[in-house]
């Protein structure tokens, strides 16, 4: 059990890689909180994910700067602590770079960009984690679609493990070898 005891925010909880992530943190012994605007998926996740541990569904549009308060907050009166913060909500619009127009990037900006600065900033996260990392994690593999769970979910708990201490501000690609650097 790699993260007993932890208690992790998950947002974009509610389905696909953030469920996956949450899944696979749960079966590892973490507490999850599951952040998401879509209450229905929120609340369905949770009642599928319970049987592998305590999780928690908060119903917060993370695009609203307050709201990053309000989630840790309620995180800690739930689970008395948090350790563990994973920024997976993002959303977009696909479409070719001459046609996006500023509505597109305040979307992605919004809701992927400013959160995670919000989150990681909240006073709250600051009082207990004094010094911030930063994990990227994509899932566009090339030649098969990853698992949210096992292909996914495992790479951030391992990032959120004791197994990963001496890791700090690096962006680790789990792409299935997608993104080429040079």
């Amino acid at each position: 059990m790699q993260l007993e005891n932890k208690v992790a925010i998950i947002t974009g909880g509610a389905g696909g890689i953030g469920k996956g992530i949450a899944k696979a943190m749960l079966k590892e012994g973490a507490k999850v909180v599951i952040v998401d605007i879509n209450k229905d998926a929120g609340q369905s996740t949770m009642k599928d994910l319970t049987k592998f541990g305590k999780t928690h569904f908060i119903l917060k549009d993370i695009s609203i700067a307050e709201h990053s308060t309000e989630i840790i907050q309620e995180t800690i009166d739930t689970f008395g602590k948090l350790d563990i913060l994973i920024n997976n909500a993002h959303a977009s619009r696909q479409k070719p770079f001459q046609n996006t127009l500023r509505d597109d990037f305040d979307l992605s900006f919004n809701t992927g960009f400013y959160p995670t600065v919000n989150l990681m900033q909240a006073e709250e996260w600051k009082q207990k984690h004094p010094e911030q990392y930063q994990s990227m994690i994509s899932g566009i593999p090339l030649g098969r679609m990853g698992d949210p769970e096992q292909d996914i979910g495992k790479a951030a708990v391992f990032l959120s493990s004791a197994n990963s201490s001496y890791i700090t501000g690096q962006t680790i690609m789990v792409d299935g070898g997608t993104v080429k650097l040079t």
